[in-house]
């Protein structure tokens, strides 16, 4: 079955994308079928941005212990070369979910974190200070750099999302012993929310 379903793969892009959402239901029931062929679910560049997105989905879905590396640095280049901003943070988010999912993954996870809050698109930003909120609860000792991250141009001129701001409220609130200047950032947050 996973050979006759992955040849046609190939097809036009009309008939993926309805091979990819029935691959939802085969996935539940068996989720192991398809566990080698994950790569086939790489996103191309030329792609329509409907079949990304469900390339993607199936992407996160197949995601193990065994290639969890592989998928998380896959989602990493498609968040810093996709234009698409419902694919960033689809790819931020699940990056997120995979560190939070598998324990193995948070070095990288926080490592790939730290390189997205050195950018400069809004999008991205607002997406991976949500996705740091929950590994910083969940995994605190291996992953409290990312509050080195909280400075006041982030708040200021970057956050304009209510959920990225409120997750900073609570980190900033949360870890205020290890931010400098945690007061101000809070007031900044307030007087812009």
């Amino acid at each position: 079955v996973t050979k006759s379903i992955m040849s046609l793969m190939n097809s036009d892009y009309e008939i993926q994308y309805v091979i990819l959402r029935g691959m939802y239901a085969l996935i539940q029931k068996k989720p192991d079928l398809f566990q080698d062929n994950y790569k086939f679910f790489f996103v191309q560049y030329n792609e329509p941005i409907y079949l990304k997105i469900e390339k993607i989905n199936l992407l996160y879905r197949l995601c193990n212990n065994n290639n969890f590396e592989n998928v998380i640095k896959e989602l990493k280049i498609y968040a810093t070369t996709e234009l698409n901003n419902d694919i960033i943070k689809q790819c931020v988010k699940y990056i997120g979910y995979i560190g939070l999912k598998y324990e193995k993954s948070v070095e990288l996870c926080v490592s790939i974190f730290s390189e997205f809050f050195d950018s400069s698109s809004e999008v991205l930003l607002n997406e991976v200070s949500i996705a740091s909120r929950d590994i910083i609860r969940k995994y605190k000792s291996s992953s409290l750099q990312l509050l080195k991250k909280i400075n006041s141009e982030l708040i200021i001129n970057i956050l304009t999302d209510n959920e990225a701001k409120s997750s900073l409220i609570f980190l900033i609130g949360e870890y205020c012993n290890l931010i400098p200047e945690s007061n101000e950032y809070i007031a900044e947050l307030i007087d812009t929310y």
